[in-house]
């Protein structure tokens, strides 16, 4: 039989998979546990970001992207716009599928918890690059911080 007379449905999921590799994936994946507060989602997130072969500031740059955008956000609908307005502004805009997700984390996270939570991130990775401390050890512990500052 001829394959190519058979044909597969393709998901959204399934794109996803072919355009993101496994290391991008699993920062983005654990980002998103720790600022939605999940430290379990975030340690086995972590988990597989270190099996895929990330390194630890490749983890915390995704973190510090994925909280300065929800500032942005968080910033422009303190200023008046609606929360979809907001994510339609950011570069590349909030894919549509995470918008209900990035609502609720602008729901859970105030302009002053994240400049606060970006502070920390940026002073972590100064710390990882300057001190001899272990880099690992070292954003670990910060994104633990930022998961427990979600649910504060």
């Amino acid at each position: 039989t001829d394959d190519s007379q058979h044909s597969k449905s393709i998901s959204v999921n399934d794109v996803k998979e072919c355009l993101v590799d496994a290391e991008t994936s699993a920062f983005y994946e654990a980002a998103k546990s720790a600022i939605d507060g999940d430290a379990k989602g975030l340690s086995l997130s972590l988990r597989k970001s270190i099996a895929a072969g990330g390194s630890e500031v490749g983890f915390l740059r995704a973190l510090q992207r994925e909280v300065s955008r929800l500032l942005i956000v968080q910033t422009a609908v303190s200023s008046g716009l609606s929360s979809k307005d907001a994510m339609a502004q950011l570069r590349p805009p909030v894919f549509y599928g995470e918008q209900r997700a990035v609502s609720r984390r602008l729901q859970k996270w105030s302009r002053q918890k994240l400049a606060q939570a970006n502070a920390r991130l940026l002073a972590i990775e100064v710390d990882a690059k300057t001190t001899g401390a272990p880099s690992r050890t070292l954003i670990e512990r910060a994104s633990f911080a930022i998961t427990s500052l979600a649910n504060k």
